[in-house]
């Protein structure tokens, strides 16, 4: 145990720190600063009474309003030798295969490993080479590169010198996903894989320079062929699927000679000079910018192709064929692991896949949590100042709940909401409907609450920008269901991102009907019950701090 006294000291005066290293037992130490405003400092150590010394090894010396300054540096065989940390502190528990196939990294080391190339080399001057994985039965999973491909605007199609049996095309075995989606659909509609003319027309005006990359996006359309893509969940998760579509290329090696061993894609290297093609005939949607976080829209902006040729027709005059040195085609949204589960609840507690999705989209739009002061994260170095208390927290808890104004709406929120308020008066509850918001301001005022409730349905999709660990405490996430649904998509996503899961079912009878068009009944006790639970066990989230207690009794 060290019991160190200050005297004769002010918060403006300097101050100094030492670091010693005992040679025979441990004995006390005066150190005398100089200058005209010295300071002394008086340390006694538990140890071997009255034998030994300390010798002396660092000294900063830090002045009012300046840096810290470091005298004289000790010479080199003063410095102790530091060995790593035990591994018990480095080892993380391994997740059992299960959740590891699907939710971790090993998903995207599978899709590395299982490669495929699809073009004839004796007869093609374009490559096709695919990744692959299974995750459920009778299922492949599979993401493409292609090399040497033209690109035809108004044509709406990308053309291959790429030998193949067109009797048997190969692309057959790829499965076809819902809303249209899926490679299958992508070879049939979008490329052409035996064009040779087209292709050297195009090479013919490539421009000397870095890799061309070009990114064919066949978006869902929130159910129908030609819709909107405005599903949060459908459409987010098919980012995700984009997002993981280039870490496996960014962890592939490349055959090609030019390029023999590096990384089929490098994000600091080749977002320069990618663009993002939506072959689709949707509309934007909100999430329209997401497509354009592994490119620079300033320089190659995300190209969504019309529907009506004619509308193109002058890009024809202008442009015509335009080269690429390579071109993805991503994993299908519905390929994504995050669909495992929906109506069946798994055991998986985390998510470094979620993780990192969650983590690129805050980032994309500059969310911060700022809930929770962090300490300095400085090296573990004795000689370096001590950190600093994290300050007090005094915001209040925040808690959203998302209305909805046309479907799904709770019966009586107003009176539900009086309730809470009579009950957890220091409780801050922000009624919004997300509608009214741009996607990017949606995430941020996710990110600000530390409990989100909300009906079943897409918006719940959002607990993804929740708050959670490791960068702050988990969140909790209340979810009202329709009557006797059995969804359990948004717990799992919940427990998977670290956070505490809340759940209730309404009271009115679906009696059949579609629950999407269904207003739901919910007993204003259960109701507040649940999100009154939720509260509770945020009590003690980060520094805040309040007793059980101090609740309020109706």
């Amino acid at each position: 145990m060290v019991l160190v006294s200050l005297s004769h000291w002010s918060s403006t005066q300097l101050i100094g720190s030492c670091l010693f290293r005992t040679v025979n037992g441990i004995v006390g130490l005066t150190w005398n600063h100089p200058g005209p405003q010295s300071a002394q400092v008086a340390a006694s150590f538990a140890g071997p009474a009255g034998k030994g010394m300390y010798e002396y090894i660092q000294l900063y010396d830090t002045k009012e309003n300046a840096e810290s300054e470091l005298s004289d540096a000790p010479s080199s065989s003063s410095v102790p030798t530091v060995l790593p940390l035990p591994e018990a502190y480095t080892t993380r528990a391994k997740q059992d295969e299960f959740c590891s196939a699907l939710f971790s990294p090993a998903y995207l080391y599978n899709l590395s490993r299982n490669r495929t190339s699809f073009c004839d080399p004796n007869g093609s001057t374009s490559m096709l080479e695919c990744f692959s994985t299974r995750i459920i039965n009778n299922r492949l999973d599979t993401l493409c590169i292609a090399s040497n491909v033209a690109f035809h605007r108004r044509k709406r199609k990308f053309y291959m010198d790429c030998a193949h049996d067109p009797e048997n095309p190969f692309y057959k075995i790829f499965p076809e996903y819902m809303m249209w989606t899926g490679l299958q659909y992508i070879f049939k509609e979008h490329i052409g894989l035996k064009d040779p003319e087209r292709l050297q027309k195009s090479r013919e005006k490539r421009a000397s320079g870095a890799k061309k990359f070009g990114v064919v996006a066949r978006r869902e359309g929130a159910g129908s062929p030609h819709g909107s893509a405005a599903n949060t969940w459908h459409n987010l998760v098919e980012l995700m699927s984009y997002y993981m579509t280039l870490d496996v290329l960014s962890m592939s090696a490349s055959p090609h000679a030019e390029d023999k061993g590096a990384a089929y894609y490098n994000p600091e290297v080749d977002k320069a000079n990618t663009q993002v093609i939506v072959v689709d005939g949707h509309k934007k949607g909100p999430y329209f910018d997401l497509w354009d976080f592994f490119s620079d829209p300033t320089r190659n902006p995300t190209l969504k192709l019309s529907e009506d040729p004619k509308v193109d027709a002058e890009a024809e005059e202008q442009e015509g064929l335009e080269f690429f040195d390579r071109v993805v085609l991503p994993l299908p949204g519905a390929s994504n692991p995050f669909w495992e589960g929906t109506w069946t609840a798994h055991h998986c507690s985390q998510s470094d896949l979620g993780r990192v999705f969650s983590e690129r989209v805050l980032t994309h739009y500059n969310a911060t949590t700022t809930d929770l002061a962090s300490l300095d994260e400085k090296a573990m170095d004795l000689s370096a100042l001590p950190p600093k208390w994290p300050k007090k927290v005094s915001e209040p808890l925040q808690v959203l709940i998302v209305k909805r104004d046309t479907t799904r709406r709770i019966d009586d929120l107003e009176g539900k909401l009086a309730a809470l308020k009579k009950l957890y008066p220091s409780v801050v509850f922000n009624v919004r409907d997300l509608s009214d918001y741009t996607f990017a301001e949606q995430v941020r005022m996710v990110h600000s609450h530390q409990v989100l409730v909300g009906v079943h349905g897409a918006a719940m999709t959002h607990l993804f920008f929740l708050p959670g660990r490791p960068k702050a405490p988990s969140s909790t996430v209340v979810e009202i269901l329709p009557h006797k649904l059995g969804h359990r998509g948004y717990r799992n996503l919940a427990l998977m991102m670290g956070h505490r899961y809340i759940s209730v079912h309404a009271d009115n009878d679906m009696e059949g009907k579609d629950f999407h068009g269904l207003d739901l009944e919910v007993e204003n006790s259960k109701y507040v019950d649940a999100v009154g639970t939720a509260i509770k066990a945020s009590f003690h989230r980060g520094l805040q701090e309040m007793d059980i207690e101090t609740v309020k009794t109706a």
